[in-house]
């Protein structure tokens, strides 16, 4: 089995880090890496962007060579009079009982309101994000891994343009996850001349190897995937793997671009 060596060793910084604050969910390591995504490389760390050691949902991974702009505010707090209310259809509402009804950490929703984001809009892209979600079986048959995919794809969505967020599935964030790991598999073998052998002796070594039985594992999983899309349902999981990651990261910065309708491009990941 591959291991997300990268994120992990970032988890562990985190999570034992005293004076670290992040949401309670990241100290499950798969809720963290649902919500960071996958590491880019060796040279990147998670920026804190709520503040010095302060980790929420809309952290992203930077250089670590990178100038670090000054920090920004910290979100509101339901203590603050700016985050005591809001209002929905002409009624007042707390914040932090919005984030609740809504089941999105505090964070992503003050990082939207902050962004411009009417709360009347995150209420209904809330609505799409629980239509889109529905049965997620296909996901994983254990509740607390459901609960905590949910959790995570609406943080997700709830910074997806809205304009996008009928497209933007929770099996188009799971291809987002999934690929990475299945990227990093085939490199790895690869590298060992085992990815396409040509002997029956290295096909056998191919077959024994746990490399190649976690790329199979996920394999159906990606496959089943993929399979929602008319678009990415014609690219092989085999010779054309990385070039439908390329295609899906530039799908992702597209559903979290804040372009406006009229020079926004076609997103490619409609749905088939």
């Amino acid at each position: 089995m591959i291991d997300f060596k990268l994120e992990s060793a970032e988890h562990r910084r985190i999570v034992f880090d005293r004076n670290a604050k992040f949401p309670d969910v990241w100290r499950d390591f798969r809720s963290f890496l649902l919500s960071v995504g996958p590491c880019p490389g060796e040279h990147y760390r998670l920026a804190a962007t709520l503040g010095e050691r302060a980790y929420g949902d809309d952290s992203r991974w930077e250089h670590k060579g990178a100038k670090r702009p000054a920090a920004p505010p910290p979100p509101p707090s339901p203590e603050t009079t700016y985050s005591q209310w809001t209002m929905i259809s002409g009624q007042p509402v707390e914040v932090a009982k919005l984030s609740t009804s809504l089941g999105v950490p505090f964070s992503s929703i003050a990082a939207a309101l902050n962004a411009g984001r009417q709360p009347d809009e995150l209420v209904k892209q809330s609505d799409v994000a629980s239509a889109l979600l529905g049965d997620i079986n296909w996901f994983s048959a254990e509740p607390q891994h459901q609960d905590a995919f949910r959790q995570a794809f609406r943080a997700w969505h709830m910074k997806v343009n809205p304009r996008f967020a009928e497209m933007a599935t929770p099996k188009f964030l799971y291809l987002y996850i999934l690929l990475p790991d299945m990227i990093r598999c085939k490199t790895a073998l690869a590298d060992t001349d085992l990815w396409d052998p040509p002997t029956e002796w290295q096909k056998r070594l191919r077959d024994a190897s746990p490399i190649w039985k976690r790329y199979c594992e996920l394999f159906p999983k990606a496959q089943l995937a993929a399979q929602e899309f008319k678009t990415y349902r014609q690219y092989s999981l085999t010779s054309q793997l990385e070039d439908l990651w390329t295609r899906i990261q530039s799908t992702e910065a597209r559903f979290r671009g804040a372009q406006s309708h009229s020079t926004a491009q076609p997103v490619e990941a409609a749905s088939g």
